[in-house]
């Protein structure tokens, strides 16, 4: 066995970046190990990751320039992984991709600004648009890009190997593509769903009621498996192994685990991705949290912990879109102009904030996530939280 085939654990501190499994191609030592990190992405043998500050890191194989073209700037909010492409989306909602290229999965990429989400699959990538639309391009050989769904009310998409899953406003899912291992035809359709993840012949989704389902290739119990209850938050799919958070932070790992992918450092994790067999994720800085939130009363929301003497707002908006770059639902409690000021966080690096009206016109079942900002050090910078609280109307 070559010595790079080794099972390694990196370090995992409060908003840094740690990865585990499979180390042949540096995908898991490589890891930039400074803190500051919001968001990562796993690919077969590489792995992008976002900054507070808006810039991207990349490391692990490098065999199609899926490191050496990282994109430079400070302006970036998500980030994605295909195989051996990774996209990462602009705070204008414009897409940049880079690495291999042999089905069109960079090329292709759309010009136009305004999407709110990405996500790669093996040789094709797929994007969600403000006005609701979803976008494919890339490899096409399973339909992945000919069959994508027409219409204006799509809220997640997600790329597996070569197939994809799209959930509409109302809970419905589409899925289309490969479908070799039951990934689409098994896939669930009104479930009542409000994210969904694959990456390679499985897939798993999240409930509104903060249950999960899986389906697809069972060989290793990625579908079996699957753990129960209803406090999850977020999700993500590897290879052969599936993720799930909780609302405490923690994580749920089940499915193949030949070279420890699926065993994650215990932590309070603010984000995690699972590749073909590392994992990587990002360790929470900072806890938010809020009352029960009932039409036409108030809710206060809490900072449990964060960075002392810094000054944060927050934002929120409706079914999980991201609250910065979005149309949709942005800013639910606009009726109340204070909830744009900064807050200021207390010695121990906490605070309130509220409380706040809640607007009668919010329809029951209605989901609420979080995202604070903040101004230390004269940056602006985004600050995603393990909570990203699934809070229902009642």
């Amino acid at each position: 066995m070559a010595i790079g085939l080794t099972t390694t654990l990196s370090p995992a501190q409060d908003g840094s970046a740690a990865s585990w499994g499979l180390n042949d191609q540096s995908q898991v030592s490589g890891v930039a190990t400074n803190d500051g990190f919001m968001q990562s992405a796993a690919g077969h043998y590489h792995s992008v990751a976002l900054h507070h500050d808006g810039s991207l890191s990349s490391w692990g194989a490098d065999d199609f320039a899926q490191i050496s073209n990282t994109p430079t700037g400070h302006d970036f909010v998500a980030v994605a992984s295909g195989r051996s492409h990774s996209l990462a989306l602009r705070h204008n909602g414009s897409i940049a991709s880079w690495g291999r290229d042999h089905g069109g999965q960079v090329s292709n990429t759309p010009t136009l600004d305004g999407f709110s989400q990405i996500d790669g699959g093996a040789a094709f990538s797929i994007a969600l648009h403000s006005d609701g639309s979803v976008h494919t391009w890339g490899r096409d050989d399973q339909g992945q890009i000919t069959n994508a769904p027409h219409g204006h009310d799509f809220m997640w998409v997600a790329a597996g190997g070569a197939s994809a899953h799209a959930i509409r406003t109302d809970g419905s899912m589409v899925s289309w593509g490969l479908d070799d291992y039951g990934q689409v035809s098994s896939a669930p359709h009104n479930d009542n769903l409000m994210q969904v993840d694959s990456y390679g012949p499985h897939g798993v989704a999240l409930r509104h009621d903060g249950s999960l389902i899986s389906w697809g290739y069972d060989n290793y119990g990625q579908v079996s498996d699957t753990p129960s209850g209803h406090d999850f938050v977020a999700i993500a799919a590897g290879m052969y192994h599936s993720f799930a958070l909780h609302a405490d932070g923690s994580v749920e790992a089940w499915g193949r685990d030949n070279h420890h992918q699926a065993s994650p450092p215990a932590g309070r994790w603010l984000d995690i991705s699972g590749g073909y067999y590392h994992s990587i994720g990002v360790i929470d800085s900072v806890d938010l949290s809020a009352d029960p939130i009932f039409a036409g009363s108030t809710a206060t929301f809490h900072v449990n912990h964060g960075e002392a003497n810094s000054d944060f707002f927050l934002a929120w908006s409706l079914s999980g879109t991201d609250p910065f770059i979005s149309n949709l639902g942005v800013q639910l409690f606009i009726a109340n102009p204070s909830v744009l000021a900064p807050f200021g966080l207390n010695p121990q690096g906490a605070a309130d904030f509220g409380p706040l009206p809640v607007p009668h016109s919010i329809p029951a079942g209605t989901d609420v996530w979080f995202q604070g900002v903040n101004y230390a050090h004269g940056q602006q910078f985004e600050l995603r939280t393990s909570n990203m609280l699934a809070i229902t109307v009642l």
